[in-house]
């Protein structure tokens, strides 16, 4: 995935985040597309050198395309984000982050 963002505040950054995969299903079942869409607000934690960890909170859809025998796996889900992470800024406009 990947996302794009747009800083608020200094401490505050809104995300917008696109995913999309494969998922392997049980054996013989085949795989399921799976595409994601989400907006986040990341909140900074501490500002400063090296790795600065954030609070993140956001919402979205996924959206599964799976084999037609497989009805659970058809449709498009809310998804509601909440979590820790951390980001390290590698020039003034990108950053790598894990949450």
């Amino acid at each position: 995935g990947i996302g794009i963002g747009k800083q608020l505040t200094d401490r505050v950054l809104l995300e917008g985040f696109i995913m999309s995969g494969d998922a392997d299903l049980e054996p013989g079942m085949g795989e399921a597309d799976v595409n994601q869409y989400r907006v986040d607000l990341l909140y900074d934690l501490y500002q400063g050198q090296g790795w600065q960890p954030f609070v993140v909170a956001g919402m979205g859809v996924i959206d599964f395309d799976g084999p037609t025998d497989v009805r659970q796996l058809e449709g498009t889900d809310p998804q509601v984000n909440l979590g820790l992470g951390a980001r390290r800024w590698l020039t003034d406009a990108l950053a790598v982050r894990g949450s």
